[in-house]
């Protein structure tokens, strides 16, 4: 058996928390390794989103030596809350040379409110909930858990505390 070794040698990485709040103000950073031979000339840019608003330069050129890393730094403003997508793509003139995507949440500018509701269901029931006016537009979710048993609830308490503290 031999080892295959396996090695890209242009790339770029995006560093990103995976919460974030609406209306935070961030520099996003990222990184492009180049271990090629040659110095590298290269334009970084974000993709547009309608979740985020550029505070500044949404594109930047950068000189990346050979064997080398070199960085640039994009300022946003989170603005709509959910699952979100970031893609930031290189080029090498007007060939994409690399692009990375990353997920995170955008968690909504306010205070958290929780309802809870526990009951045995016999036959048809109903529940009802109603989301505060003054929410914050596109905060709100809705979580229903039906569990078969007391014991199911203990399981998934016990699973929930083995991904700790790492999840």
């Amino acid at each position: 058996h031999r080892a295959i070794e396996v090695f890209q040698e242009f790339f770029l990485e995006v560093g990103l928390p995976p919460y974030l709040t609406q209306n935070d103000v961030l520099e996003v950073p990222v990184s492009v390794m180049n271990y090629l031979r040659e110095p590298q000339d290269v334009r970084v840019a974000l993709a547009p989103a309608g979740w985020y608003e550029s505070v500044g330069a949404h594109e930047a050129s950068l000189h990346v030596g050979a064997g080398k890393v070199g960085g640039v730094r994009f300022r946003i403003r989170t603005r709509t809350p959910g699952i979100q997508r970031l893609r930031v793509d290189v080029f090498q003139g007007e060939r994409l040379a690399d692009a990375m995507e990353r997920t995170l949440e955008i968690l909504p500018d306010g205070r958290e409110g929780v309802f809870h509701a526990s009951r045995i269901l016999e036959e048809r029931q109903s529940f009802r909930y109603q989301v505060p006016a003054h929410a914050v537009d596109g905060g709100s979710s809705l979580v229903v858990r039906l569990h078969p048993g007391c014991f199911a609830q203990v399981v998934e308490g016990m699973d929930s505390m083995l991904h700790m503290p790492c999840g």
